[in-house]
């Protein structure tokens, strides 16, 4: 009897230990793949605090790599739209010197100062907004950038018009020419008019577009753009 409990408990101990065993090697194989046997979200996939974006300033975190490809096709037009904002307002600047020195307005720099600090500002935060939204399913993120994608929207169209200020809009061709200033430098003037111009209409077109598709985002086309819950 004793040599057969002997080697009941033997087997048994031999079992648990082929169990922790076999429970190791699952758990190693798991982290190596990146697979975690707690409910996986995008919150604990997205490393928040790694600030990498913009390049430089490093302000927030950014990284398509970590998003599933629907919802990173999103994250990057309306990234897009950022750039081409800051894109804008630095070509504004620069030609609104080389106006304001061949006859045209002085004040129109600070114009173009104030516009180069407002408004790459307004639409990096916007771009935020909707990524943090759609990254970690963040309804009110979602509302904030709704809100000021829209605003941004009406403003491009707006500025893609406007001949106000330091404004290239198309209406600056009806009095740009009362300006005295040699025809080199009204010829490049029409330049920065169309430019300028066609950027904003792309950008409002953009900001368009961008409303659509998180409107109508889906956010359970993939389980991994979950994060576990709604902020």
């Amino acid at each position: 009897m004793a040599a057969a409990f002997a080697a009941k408990q033997a087997i048994s101990t031999a079992a648990s230990s082929a169990m922790r065993g076999v429970q190791d090697e699952f758990s190693s194989a798991s982290r190596a793949f990146g697979i975690s046997s707690q409910p996986s979200s995008a919150s604990t996939t997205i490393d928040w605090q790694n600030y990498n974006y913009p390049p430089f300033l490093r302000i927030v975190h950014y990284d398509l790599s970590e998003l599933p490809s629907h919802v990173a096709s999103i994250v990057w037009l309306i990234n897009f739209s950022f750039i081409l904002t800051v894109v804008i307002c630095v070509v504004n600047f620069f030609n609104t010197i080389i106006i304001a020195a061949g006859g045209g307005s002085g004040v129109w720099v600070v114009y173009s100062i104030l516009n180069l600090v407002l408004f790459p500002t307004a639409a990096g935060y916007t771009f935020y907004k909707g990524y943090k939204g759609l990254a970690a399913t963040s309804p009110s993120a979602v509302r904030t950038f709704m809100w000021c994608q829209g605003i941004l929207c009406v403003l491009y169209l707006l500025f893609s018009i406007l001949p106000a200020g330091a404004f290239n809009g198309w209406a600056r061709f009806s009095w740009f020419k009362h300006y005295n200033m040699s025809k080199g430098m009204k010829n490049y003037w029409v330049f920065v008019i169309i430019v300028e111009s066609i950027l904003y209409t792309a950008n409002f077109i953009i900001a368009g577009v961008n409303l659509l598709k998180v409107h109508n985002f889906n956010p359970y086309h993939s389980a991994q753009a979950m994060s576990g819950g709604f902020v």
